[in-house]
């Protein structure tokens, strides 16, 4: 870092005292939420100044904010569809998603931690249009992408959750006072969160973790929430990796003539982010379907639903 550089950066540090810079690009910020210091990321596009949608990617459990950036490559199509990334830290690497289970850390309001960071953004990052906010994530981080688009329905333009489906704890509750369309992404030999439904973990009754419903019976959910058809356009997704042991099926559902829930089952996917990295092996995870880019394909959606 040369001189300008460093001044620069302390003229910063002075004005904006709870933001840190951060390599790659990233803006870290610091905000009381229930009392406590949490922390979230930022990404904003270059040459980009106001009426940004706010695309937030939730990490998996055990996960970090820092390591959801580079797992799922937003950054560069963020720059290129005009979004800005926000990258929340939950408490202890999890979040308080709706499971009624031990391992969950149900002490923390991660939703009232989104509202302080939506009501954070304006004052701090000019470019974010907090009316137009979409969500993402695996695992953990979907089964929160799940509970937000329940609670926070009025404010979640569309939510895309991987690896993931609605806890059994919400099978009866589970509702959206505004509907809020959906990508959503499975597959069938995940052995974590299983497609048929089940103890969330690798054990078979590990009930730290709770109970999932199954995956179609959560997809049924929505149809049904919705007010959406059930008369989807059956697309097969070409099979660009012939070593990855996987295939994937899109399940289009529309709306007034525009995608409103897409589905993409992943025949034999295991518990992974498509075309993201390998982040754990094979043999606990599963297989990583590289036929296709989750990220690419959800931007894409969420562009849709962009003012």
């Amino acid at each position: 870092m040369n001189i300008l550089t460093s001044r620069i950066v302390l003229v910063f540090l002075f004005l904006f005292p709870g933001t840190w810079l951060f390599a790659g690009d990233l803006l870290k910020y610091t905000i009381t939420s229930g009392g406590i210091a949490r922390y979230f990321y930022v990404h904003t596009p270059p040459n980009t100044k106001t009426n940004c949608p706010v695309l937030m990617v939730f990490h998996g459990g055990g996960g970090t904010a820092w390591n959801a950036e580079k797992q799922f490559g937003f950054s560069q199509l963020a720059d290129m569809y005009g979004y800005l990334l926000v990258y929340p830290q939950g408490m202890n690497k999890q979040w308080n998603d709706g499971r009624l289970a031990p391992a969950k850390g149900e002490q923390y309001d991660d939703i009232q931690f989104v509202r302080n960071i939506l009501d954070y953004l304006p004052d701090h990052c000019p470019q974010a249009d907090t009316m137009q906010v979409f969500s993402t994530g695996i695992s953990n981080g979907g089964f929160f992408s799940f509970y937000l688009a329940y609670k926070l329905s009025s404010k979640i333009k569309a939510i895309a959750p991987v690896c993931v489906s609605i806890p059994k704890d919400l099978e009866t509750s589970f509702t959206l006072p505004y509907p809020v369309p959906m990508l959503y992404f499975a597959g069938t030999a995940d052995p974590l969160v299983k497609y048929q439904g089940g103890w969330v973990g690798f054990s078979k009754e590990d009930k730290g973790r709770g109970y999932s419903m199954p995956v179609e019976w959560t997809l049924k959910r929505w149809l049904t929430i919705t007010g959406t058809e059930d008369n989807p356009v059956e697309v097969t997704l070409p099979d660009m990796d012939k070593n990855d042991g996987c295939r994937a099926t899109k399940y289009c559902y529309y709306r007034n003539e525009k995608l409103f829930i897409g589905f993409i089952k992943i025949e034999n996917g295991g518990h992974c982010w498509p075309g993201g990295s390998q982040y754990l092996p094979k043999a606990l995870i599963g297989n990583l379907c590289m036929d296709f880019s989750a990220s690419e394909m959800i931007i894409r959606f969420f562009d849709q639903y962009r003012k």
